[in-house]
């Protein structure tokens, strides 16, 4: 009677591969390509400058050849999109680099992304605090019904509150 080869001969491992189940599906997560590159204000400042200081009717073009010389063929279109888009935002590029940002590459503001205000978070540390003094253990459930109970009684519509699940454990891990 033959017997039933082992699994280790079965499915073999590529050498460096981590022990543990075998996948039944797929190969699993593809390794991340590092695709997008953040670009200075600075050097966003420079293009447009660049840009400006051309008289042709090729601006653009000349643009993109002077300052991206080794930019691929079929890339072109995305960079010239890319740098229409900051010529659109030059105002901004602008006050970045003057107020002495321009070595950043994003413009996110304190409670930029933020629906509550910093007031209403403090009181609702102060709500979870008392009630724990009192013992009553506080779930994230308990946050979020409190919350949208508080956005609604200050008269801001009901949609706009979002709790996500990092929102949340800042104020259960206090």
């Amino acid at each position: 009677m033959p017997s039933t080869p082992s699994p280790k001969k079965v499915m073999a491992r590529t050498p460096g591969q981590q022990q543990g189940r075998t996948r039944t599906t797929g190969a699993g997560k593809l390794p991340k390509q590092f695709k997008r590159v953040a670009l200075l204000f600075r050097h966003k400042l420079d293009v447009i400058e660049f840009y400006d200081a051309i008289i042709s009717k090729e601006k653009m073009h000349a643009t993109i050849s002077y300052v991206y010389p080794l930019l691929a063929a079929d890339k072109v279109k995305v960079k010239k999109r890319q740098v229409y888009n900051w010529l659109n935002q030059r105002a901004l590029i602008i006050d970045k680099c003057e107020t002495g940002c321009g070595s950043h590459c994003k413009d996110i503001e304190f409670g930029m992304s933020a629906t509550l205000s910093p007031e209403f978070e403090k009181q609702l540390v102060l709500w979870i605090n008392s009630l724990r003094k009192e013992g009553v253990p506080v779930t994230g459930t308990m946050v979020r019904i409190h919350t949208r109970d508080c956005y609604e009684s200050a008269g801001l519509s009901e949609g706009k509150i979002t709790a996500s699940q990092t929102w949340l454990l800042s104020f259960l891990s206090l």
